[in-house]
């Protein structure tokens, strides 16, 4: 182990006995002369939960990893081994140096002392002299913003107070190693912002913090690397772009499949009828995976059981967030068909489609003669996804910056840049 390291987790399992058999103190005494209590460990049961599998990973000084994933992952039994709350199952945990935490809100504090004395009480948990959290005393309340209460018992805070107090202890105390989860989330915007820049600060002086969050903005901006948990397995581990991208990939896959589930494209009568929906590219082959810039042709394949004449149909593109990004329809261009009978192939072009990476879906409508009532209702009728496998799109120097851009810019507008020189500034 080099000078370096603040944390060792290596193949660390943690295993949970749920449900029948954690009653009365009667059934815990009688296990011990039973056949249950002489058990094999390693075998599992239906009452056997792993919230963690043969997870490995090391943290340097001055480091920060972000840990993400669906809830249930696992996160925070990390950071609950971390501290000690709870001990492995499987594997090793080494810790150097001095850990705090903040994991719950309000642990550590005790309700009926007020906020000075517990400022007072977890430092000494922590292994400080009184004169030390002293000296830290006052630089803490001014983070915490909260002068006016700190002789006001604690349990007559709001969970926003109870944040402050406790992320201002946990990290003004000389902590070598910080681990936060998520409860930073009930505080407000600046707050919220105020602790990561403290968080930055900290690994400056030398500390290694751990930040758990649902926040990927936050987990972006304050961390090198990241872990990605899926089910108490450690999924992926590197650069958190990269893990970050891979994540929210994962999530909107999920999230356009639950879409497809409750929110298909429905006819309203039997007269028409939606047989399917075939994604192309350019050149007429069926595809689902697209480079930013593609064409895309989207073709519906429709059945009328009796003549429709003047439909309107409307063909949209979106993420999950967004119900349309693009839309082209009938109802605005007025190309609609004169009539529909028996089987029909309705196809729209999307040219050069400047989507940013990610997943996407297609919903569809069909609307009467004049776009009045809904012959097939708008909902989703496929999906597609957006790589850029080949780093060709956007660029900063050589580094590809869509993964900081997608959310916010769903789409990319080809642009320049001019800077006008100052002289010329004044004559405008």
């Amino acid at each position: 182990m080099g000078q370096d390291v603040a944390i060792e987790f290596r193949n660390v399992s943690k295993r949970y006995r749920i449900g029948a058999g954690q009653g009365s103190l009667r059934s815990a005494i009688s296990d011990l002369f039973s056949r249950r209590a002489n058990k094999d460990v390693s075998q599992d049961d239906a009452n056997t939960l792993w919230a963690l599998r043969d997870v490995s990973f090391e943290l340097k000084r001055g480091e920060t990893l972000g840990i993400i994933g669906h809830n249930g992952a696992g996160k925070t039994t990390i950071l609950k081994l971390l501290s000690r709350i709870t001990r492995p199952t499987e594997g090793e945990i080494r810790l150097h140096g001095r850990v705090s935490s903040l994991i719950e809100l309000g642990a550590g504090f005790h309700p009926e002392l007020t906020g000075r004395e517990n400022v007072f009480l977890n430092g000494q948990i922590l292994g400080m002299s009184r004169r030390e959290i002293a000296q830290r005393y006052d630089e803490i309340v001014a983070f915490a913003e909260l002068g006016d209460f700190m002789d006001t018992p604690v349990k007559r805070y709001s969970s926003g107070m109870y944040a402050r107090l406790g992320f201002s202890v946990a990290a003004h105390l000389d902590p070598d190693i910080l681990l936060v989860d998520e409860v930073l989330a009930v505080g407000d915007v600046n707050f919220q912002q105020k602790c990561l820049e403290r968080m930055t600060e900290l690994t400056k002086c030398g500390s290694s913090v751990i930040f758990v969050s649902h926040h990927m903005d936050a987990v972006r901006s304050l961390c090198v690397r990241c872990i990605w948990l899926d089910r108490g397995c450690l999924k992926m581990i590197g650069d958190t772009s990269r893990v970050v991208q891979a994540y929210l990939d994962d999530v909107e896959g999920y999230q356009i499949a639950y879409i497809a589930q409750g929110e298909r494209a429905k006819p309203i009568t039997a007269d028409l009828v939606l047989e399917t929906v075939i994604i192309k590219d350019a050149d007429g082959n069926q595809c689902n995976q697209f480079k930013p810039g593609d064409d895309i042709v989207i073709e519906l394949h429709l059945r009328a059981e009796r003549p429709i004449s003047t439909p309107y149909i409307s063909i949209g593109v979106g993420n999950v967030r967004r119900d349309s990004i693009f839309l082209a329809s009938m109802l605005i261009d007025g190309e609609t068909p004169n009539v529909l009978h028996g089987r029909n192939i309705i196809r729209c072009h999307f040219r050069k489609t400047p989507l940013m990476p990610g997943n996407y879906q297609v919903r569809a409508s069909v609307r009467g003669p004049q776009g009045f009532g809904d012959i097939i209702r708008w909902g989703f009728v496929g999906a597609f996804s957006v790589s850029n496998e080949h780093n060709d799109f956007i660029r900063i120097g050589q580094k590809p910056s869509i993964v900081h851009l997608r959310y916010d810019a769903p789409v990319y507008v080809p642009y320049s840049w001019e800077i006008v020189p100052k002289d010329d500034c004044y004559k405008h």
